[in-house]
């Protein structure tokens, strides 16, 4: 079985924006400058519009490469095949390298798999780029994710 078919791909897609979203001018000006910072956290409760404020972004870069983490996701396997895939998703030559670097791992998770999507990365985007990851801190006190991120 190839790892892409773990990778659940709505889990790879930012949430539609629908009619009558209460817009947020103030932050939407905020959010567009996080392609100013190497990482940029957005938090608070549920249900205030994270994830929607977040998909915006579409708006604002060429490149916006989601993942919405789920509580399967601690495996760092699945995690990184759905981060790989992120990119697939949009660019799958910049990603083939990179999963098929895992998949010949026999399932080993480490920082060098990410070696081939990171150099594709490198030289082939010439806009910029956001990646999502919506609801990290389901992840965030797994040390290989941690580590891999």
């Amino acid at each position: 079985m190839a790892l892409k078919d773990l990778v659940i791909q709505s889990q790879l897609l930012p949430p539609r924006q629908r009619k009558g979203v209460l817009r947020r001018p103030r932050l939407d000006t905020l959010l567009a400058k996080v392609v100013d910072y190497p990482l940029t956290i957005v938090q608070a409760g549920t249900g205030y519009g994270k994830s929607t404020a977040l998909s915006s972004l579409a708006d604002v870069v060429e490149h916006l490469f989601w993942y919405t983490i789920t509580e399967p996701d601690t495996d760092p396997l699945v995690f990184l095949a759905h981060l790989i895939c992120s990119v697939d998703l949009h660019e799958p030559a910049w990603a083939a390298p990179a999963l098929q670097a895992l998949e010949e791992s026999g399932g080993r998770v480490t920082p060098e798999v990410l070696t081939p999507l990171l150099n594709a990365l490198t030289a082939n985007l010439e806009s910029e780029a956001v990646l999502v990851l919506d609801d990290y801190h389901i992840v965030g006190d797994v040390p290989d994710i941690v580590e891999l991120v």
